[in-house]
């Protein structure tokens, strides 16, 4: 870890995401990929200040083509039944080098980030990641 790194708030943040309640239906997830189709869209609990876990259009389509199970119809899905759950947070005062360390360790399908009281400050895209990485001059493998 670099002293001299640039935190991961001072970085460059495209946000690439939309927060969606568990309960939102499938076709109402289709029209926000449909008008942007590079978002994550995060699942959050408001009752219990939870993110539940994210989808990706390639989730989206994945789901459409093979239903998790226990989902019979799933147009009358929810976004909730085919968010991935893998997520992990890393604080917003954290360096580069901390947050790959993180998703090396961790493999996580979207990373959050947090403030130092620990409330949702946004979302640390791929994007994100690479352009901290030049940043710094080192080299992705």
């Amino acid at each position: 870890m670099a002293g001299d790194e640039p935190m991961l708030r001072d970085l460059r943040h495209d946000d690439h995401y939309q927060v969606v309640d568990p309960d939102t239906p499938l076709p109402k997830i289709a029209g926000l990929f449909a008008k942007k189709p590079n978002d994550a869209i995060l699942v959050y609990n408001r009752k219990d200040d939870l993110f539940l876990g994210v989808v990706y259009l390639y989730d989206f389509h994945k789901a459409y083509g093979q239903p998790p199970k226990g989902v019979s119809v799933i147009h009358k899905a929810t976004v909730k039944e085919i968010a991935n759950p893998n997520i992990a947070s890393i604080n917003w005062n954290s360096n580069i080098s901390q947050a790959w360390a993180l998703v090396n360790k961790l493999k996580p399908k979207a990373l959050l980030l947090h403030d130092d009281d620990n409330e949702f400050a946004g979302f640390f895209s791929n994007e994100d990641m690479w352009a901290g990485m030049e940043t710094i001059g080192k080299k992705v493998v």
